[in-house]
């Protein structure tokens, strides 16, 4: 139901745009800063046990990439599912969607330590070029972070569930407990002090993984005691369809990660050819990346949840604002950082104690990339924009385009010329040619999905004015020859377009099924159990009064039946409907609009108020409608 009280409106779906994208994106970039800082301080604390032991690091770094795509996919999807579902005021798919991401981070960490078990030695013996040294240091690191990985997942969960309710600054102390840890930990690990033996990567494993144990239970705490807006448990029987709405958004999101540690391991490789410091020099970018991006990666994953929630709630105009506003503050916040790059890139490489064949490949290296960093500003915030409508296909597609078909398209042919800069420059070259592709499935987005939520945000009074009490039809050629009529009750708006697209098509006459007394806001307040609405679906025995009797079922013989679905199934007003007129011998199609539940069992229960008809399977209607496949399945019922 769309239907909500001002007062329990999230601030999602009010605040004013601009201050919304850089409120909830700020918090964000403290805790990613952190986040990264201690990855790259974790390789400053590495590099200085040795060149070789920076490069075991940064070849490990793919597979990393690999086990966060299992938690980064499983976040995105519980991400969108529940800032929909809190737009949609439906807090029985906000809690299944909350236990079903449990479930599947479990299912997560199983599959990583199998694969650890299997896969982490010959990985290194393959990519250490020989050096039993690098491939020594690589395995116990790596072997640690996978094993103990369900303190990431359960971390990757938690944290998500306080952005998603639009509490971003809650997310900065689960994330900090985790980094501080890290931090505190790391050198006590690593060079071995009050006792500890020095354990060197080995050591910074361990300080990685506990820290991230400390923050899985700081976001289990945290949400316990001030997110109550998401209710969570552990089961093994998850809600089947909780799983695919959030996995229909994650798995693209999870495929791109996965492919993009695929495509380090081959720039590793290539860059193993030059020399196994280019390897330590890519890594190291690839941290520096981390922090000066920090800014735009905030905005993007704080953007998802209002662009998710403002989707479900129908309010297209404040998803566009966001991604202009996202874009603007995206740009700025990383402008300081380009500059600092570019102007003195030795000093940056310094920190991570370079030699000075280091500082020759390093300092070329950091300019190009600070270069394709800024190029890819604009993709990071489409793609982040696409996820939030849901839409992760396309984001998967963009993101594939930019991190992996351009580059390593454009790596395989430079390589031929053996200059190592071309390399570099690759990467730029890719996020360039990657912004009109993003533009293209942006522009297209928008008149498919946010278009037409503009053409649902019809008014009772609009709509009113629109339909007369024998109920126009959207084609008046087509008055006397229809033999079928497309009947349907709608509480918003949304449901009246489907039917009118749904009736041109099919050639169909139309009705408004419409209750003798209007439904308030407050009547469609389903966070009020004592609301009209609530009352009624809570009531099997209820049947709201029909504002009229003008149907005229007896000169049809297929009627589709429209609404919106309530409570996993028809309103109480369609039972009303049914069991007004003789419906004997007559075709029935239901079909409905919603924001995530499907039909269920509704056409079985329609059966039983209408015994003498034929009721069929019925469908959603949702999003963009191809009026040439509604006429086909119309055509399906006629005899």
């Amino acid at each position: 139901m769309s239907g909500k009280t001002i007062q329990n409106e999230n601030t999602m779906g009010t605040e004013k745009v601009s201050r919304l994208v850089i409120s909830t994106g700020i918090p964000l970039m403290l805790s990613l800063l952190i986040n990264s800082m201690y990855n790259f301080v974790d390789s400053v604390f590495v590099s200085r046990v040795s060149e070789d032991a920076l490069t075991a690091l940064s070849l490990a770094a793919p597979v990393q990439v690999l086990v966060s795509a299992m938690g980064l996919g499983n976040a995105v999807g519980l991400n969108a599912a529940i800032s929909k579902a809190l737009g949609e005021k439906r807090p029985d798919k906000v809690r299944k969607a909350a236990d079903a991401a449990i479930f599947i981070a479990l299912c997560s960490w199983v599959f990583i330590a199998v694969l650890c078990v299997l896969f982490v030695k010959p990985y290194f013996i393959w990519q250490a070029g020989g050096n039993g040294v690098i491939a020594a240091y690589g395995q116990s690191y790596l072997a640690v972070c996978m094993l103990f990985s369900f303190g990431q997942m359960g971390q990757w969960v938690f944290d998500r569930f306080v952005m998603a309710s639009g509490k971003p600054q809650l997310f900065l102390f689960t994330l900090s407990a985790a980094s501080l840890t890290n931090l505190i930990l790391d050198p006590v690990f690593i060079f071995g002090m009050f006792g500890v033996p020095r354990l060197e990567t080995l050591g910074a494993a361990i300080a990685t993984v506990i820290g991230q144990i400390v923050g899985m239970i700081a976001g289990i705490l945290i949400n316990r005691r001030w997110n109550r807006e998401i209710p969570f448990s552990f089961t093994l029987q998850p809600d089947q369809e909780s799983i695919f709405a959030i996995l229909r958004v994650g798995i693209p999101s999870t495929m791109v990660q996965i492919l993009t540690s695929v495509v380090s391991v081959m720039i590793n490789s290539i860059l193993l050819a030059f020399s196994s410091t280019a390897v330590a020099v890519y890594g190291v970018c690839v941290k520096i990346q981390s922090i000066v991006t920090v800014g735009c990666h905030g905005i993007n994953n704080g953007m998802i949840p209002i662009v998710a929630y403002n989707y479900g709630a129908h309010k297209p105009d404040r998803i566009e604002k966001a991604v202009r506003w996202a874009l603007l503050y995206s740009a700025l916040l990383y402008l300081a950082f380009f500059i600092a790059l570019t102007a003195a890139p030795g000093t940056v490489l310094k920190m991570f104690d370079a030699s000075d064949y280091m500082l020759e490949i390093g300092k070329p290296a950091l300019r190009i990339l600070a270069v394709a960093w800024f190029f890819s500003m604009p993709n990071l915030v489409y793609a982040a924009s696409l996820q939030g409508l849901s839409m992760g296909i396309k984001s998967m597609y963009l993101t594939m385009m930019r991190q992996a078909v351009f580059p390593i398209l454009l790596i395989f042919i430079f390589r031929r010329i053996g200059i190592l800069n071309l390399i570099w420059s690759a990467f730029a070259l890719a996020e360039c040619l990657a912004i009109p592709f993003a533009l293209h499935l942006w522009r297209d987005s928008k008149t498919v999905y946010i278009s037409g939520m503009y053409e649902n945000r019809i008014t009772e009074k609009q709509a009113m004015r629109k339909m007369t009490g024998t109920q126009k039809t959207i084609k008046e050629d087509n008055r006397m020859m229809s033999r079928k009529l497309v009947a349907y009750f709608s509480a918003s708006g949304v449901t009246r377009k489907a039917a009118e697209t749904l009736a041109g098509a099919a050639g169909a006459d139309l009705y408004e099924i419409r209750p003798q007394i209007p439904y308030s806001a407050a009547d469609l307040n389903w966070m009020d159990k004592k609301s009209r609405s609530s009352v009624e679906m809570n009531d099997s025995a209820s049947r709201p009064a029909l504002a009229d009797m003008a149907a005229g079922i007896e000169k049809y013989d297929v009627i589709f039946i429209g609404f919106p679905v309530w409570w996993y199934t028809a309103p109480a007003i369609i039972r009303t409907f049914l069991e007004a007129y003789d419906f004997g011998g007559k075709v029935i199609v239901p079909f409905a609009t919603s924001g995530g539940s499907g039909l269920g069992n509704t056409a079985k229960t329609l059966q039983e108020l209408v015994p003498a008809a034929a009721v069929k399977d019925g469908k959603l209607l949702n999003g963009g409608l191809d009026a040439g496949e509604l006429k086909k399945w119309a055509e399906s019922f006629e005899n």
